[in-house]
């Protein structure tokens, strides 16, 4: 080899292979086939002169030979030098390391896992024996695979993963090798798998029986007994994610016995470390019973529950003894109390928009006489009732969410003495919205009274109040951002549809928004004090939100619209956007906390992302948040300083208590009406579904066996009786080179050499 390619330093290398430098496509290829034909037919023919039988053969050779040269010499022939590396194969161990492996083999014995290191410190030398014929590499899975050694899986070790995925796990580990590089597998495991996307039973065949054609053997070791373990356990819980506050919610729990006498247990539901309830029910011998909680939630919020049995003697597993879930309390209605001061276009399109929202318990009043209107008739004989102040507006306000005055004036209703009820409401958390028209505002003599020190405006008490001009609102700056104005997602697309509203054409004049307050939209022309007068503004009062629009006509929003062939929608998305934000929907929130997880062991780590936004709902960087941790209400275990990024967010990883129970995740930020606080309550638990079932499975470890060609043993178990391991060599290519064979002096003077003497020879025979 040398000596054919002195340059080429194949003593390098120690394998060779021929290859072709040019590959042509498959059009190419075949046109070059027909012409190469074509070629040799016409040659045969051009030869039939020649009288000689022989000189016609040689002649056809040499033709044929310079053409295949020719062909040759177009493929660009050539050697590839290879540097061949061998290797020994591969042999893996999979040790199972989720929380079924730590249940007992049998009642006060060893755990699982504690089975399985000691077959791997009992066969220390005969594994120091297969490691000369293999290279051995150990993985513990669970819910995610990890590299191990031959030390760590030989101790006990931890097993705590909440999920266990064999397929997975397999999958996973065999993606780092090459085909033939593996000898076969090694599984230790109970059988017993959780995972929140189970494989389908065609999936995993499948992936056994590649396994087999790929001689990748798995030999199963089955951790446990197939003897039933004595053992309670909550075996299923059925709910409804959500539920409605003041509404009666059901809870169906399963409960199994195993291996012990038919006895009595008391379950119970409870909520943040108090009881709800408590029932008493009958468990069979090696059977299972289910009873129902019915309670009433009295809160809204998401709150954590679980249930639990009592751990009766003998128990080997009383950690699947408790169950914990989640459940979101909604609001069943939102309760609004509407007073227009009289029926026009727009108190008809706001009444009906709030009558067919299903989540909106609307109680309505549109004033059609007045105490000062002549009646000739006797109260009891009129259809129309006297309007209900006093149970309104002094019994009954509390029960109410949200309270709407539409185009409405006390002064001739003897209300004067409700007009601090209406603003304790909104301090103590209601939500409070104007309407404007000609009895709103100052018009409505709100001025100076209790009811406007909760407004976001302020009102002036001279010039002229009421603009019938027709106008198109104009959104500023916080507009563009704040949830109330957003119809769609694009900040673009949602100034182009305000732009495309139908026009106002009545405004309340003579306000001025306050210092705290937000002008989400103001007039395009008509200035009070020097800056554009205000259509919607909104602020927090107290606990509570206010919301003010100085207009009596956004039903064009929809009527208009509608005879324009518009989108009407546009109406229902801004006051539906203003009464979630009226009522604090939890999802508008100024800050925000999460989690991926809502229930943790204890000791885990968990990350809690932290979401920060200012009043224009824009992301706010540089917000000192405070958290703290408690644990079933009692002192904060740790307080902990955060600052909010360029994003307006931040991560705190977390320690859970050791102690079980529910621990709620509390964040500050900002003080006086920039205050805002929230919670995330998180169920600290030791059980997890890995205990639900505290059987094995070696049915399924048998099948994984045996469809992929290996078989499967029982621990205890001796490596004598472990079967031979295919110990051929696998081999990489650890570095090549090309030399060509074409381009040289030798492979290009044959072919002149044979074109030479194929033409001389012609000549010669006068075939010409």
């Amino acid at each position: 080899m040398e000596w054919l390619l002195p340059d080429a330093g194949a003593f390098d290398y120690n394998h060779w292979e021929p290859v072709l430098l040019h590959h042509p496509s498959g059009a190419a290829a075949f046109v070059l086939c027909v012409l190469c034909l074509l070629a040799l037919y016409l040659s045969a023919r051009n030869l039939r002169r020649e009288k000689s039988k022989s000189w016609r053969i040689a002649l056809f050779t040499l033709r044929t030979v310079t053409l295949a040269g020719l062909l040759l010499l177009w493929l660009q022939p050539a050697l590839q030098l290879q540097k061949v590396i061998n290797f020994k194969t591969h042999l893996l161990c999979l040790i199972d390391s989720s929380r079924s492996m730590t249940l007992p083999v049998e009642p006060g014995g060893i755990s699982r896992i504690e089975q399985t290191a000691a077959f791997f410190s009992n066969n220390s030398e005969k594994l120091a024996a297969l490691s000369e014929r293999h290279r051995l590499h150990f993985y513990r899975f669970d819910e995610k695979t990890a590299s191990s050694s031959i030390e760590a899986v030989s101790r006990p070790g931890f097993a705590d993963g909440e999920r266990s995925d064999i397929p997975a796990a397999l999958e996973e580990v065999l993606h780092d090798y090459q085909p033939g590089e593996v000898a076969g597998v090694l599984l230790f495991s109970d059988g017993v798998q959780v995972t929140d996307s189970p494989q389908s039973a065609g999936v995993e065949e499948a992936l056994f029986k590649r396994m087999a054609e790929e001689k990748l053997p798995i030999f199963a070791f089955g951790a446990g007994s197939q003897k039933a373990l004595p053992d309670v356990a909550v075996r299923e819980v059925l709910y409804d994610g959500f539920a409605f506050v003041h509404n009666r919610i059901g809870i169906e729990a399963r409960f199994s016995s195993r291996g012990l006498a038919a006895h009595k247990a008391t379950v119970r539901l409870t909520s943040g470390g108090a009881v709800i309830q408590a029932q008493e029910i009958e468990l069979p011998q090696n059977g299972e019973a289910q009873t129902t909680f019915n309670f009433t939630p009295d809160r809204v919020g998401r709150f954590i529950y679980g249930i639990d049995i009592s751990t009766p003697s003998g128990d080997a597993v009383p950690d699947n003894n408790s169950r914990s879930f989640s459940i979101n309390v909604m609001r069943d209605k939102i309760r609004a109390l509407h007073v227009a001061g009289r029926p026009d276009y727009d108190e008809q399109f706001f009444r009906q928009l709030l009558k067919v929202n299903p989540s909106v318990d609307l109680i309505s009043f549109f004033i059609l006489r007045t105490p000062d209107d002549l009646a000739n008739v006797a109260e009891n004989e009129m259809s129309l009732i006297q309007f209900p102040t006093d149970e309104l507006f002094d019994k009954e306000l509390q029960s109410f969410d949200l309270l709407i005055f539409q185009n409405f004036t006390y002064v001739r209703y003897q209300m004067e003495q409700y007009l601090e009820n209406i603003r304790r409401f909104v301090e103590n958390g209601g939500g409070f919205l104007m309407i404007g028209g000609e009895q709103s505002f100052q018009p409505g003599r709100y001025i100076g009274t209790p009811v406007a020190a909760a407004l976001p405006v302020e009102m002036l008490s001279s010039g002229e109040a009421w603009s019938v001009a027709p106008f198109r609102p104009v959104l500023t700056e916080a507009g563009l951002r704040h949830p109330i104005m957003q119809f769609t997602r694009s900040p673009e697309a949602n100034l182009e549809i305000w732009r495309s509203l139908p026009p106002l054409d009545g405004l309340n004049l003579g306000l001025t928004a306050r210092p705290d307050a937000l002008v989400l939209a103001e007039h395009p022309d008509i200035k009070t004090g020097g800056k554009p007068a205000p259509l919607i503004s909104a602020w927090r009062y107290g606990k509570g939100r206010a919301l003010a629009v100085a207009a009596d006509s956004t039903w064009r929003w929809n009527f208009t619209a509608a005879g324009e062939g518009a989108d009407t929608n546009h109406y229902r998305s801004f006051w539906n956007n203003a009464i979630r934000w009226l009522i604090s929907d939890p999802e508008l929130k100024h800050l925000k906390l999460s989690s991926a997880r809502e229930t943790v062991r204890p000791g885990e780590k968990l990350q809690i992302a932290i979401e920060s936004t200012d009043r224009n709902f824009q992301p706010q960087s540089g917000v000192s948040i405070k958290v703290k941790g408690a644990l079933n209400g009692g002192q904060p275990l740790f307080t902990q300083e955060v600052i909010s990024g360029e994003e307006g967010r931040a991560n705190l990883q977390i320690v859970a208590p050791d102690a079980e129970g529910l621990l709620v995740m509390e964040a500050e930020s900002g003080s006086g009406e920039d205050y805002e606080k929230t919670e995330l309550p998180i169920f600290v638990q030791s059980g997890g579904r890995e205990l639900e079932e505290v059987g094995v499975d070696f049915d399924y470890l048998k099948r994984a066996a045996e469809l992929s060609g290996g078989e499967f043993r029982t621990l205890p178990h001796d490596m004598d009786e472990l079967p031979e391991f295919n110990t051929g060599k696998s081999r990489r290519i650890g570095q090549k080179k090309d030399v060509p064979l074409w381009d040289n002096w030798a492979a290009l003077g044959l072919l002149a050499l044979t074109a030479g003497l194929e033409w001389w020879w012609r000549r010669r025979r006068r075939l010409d």
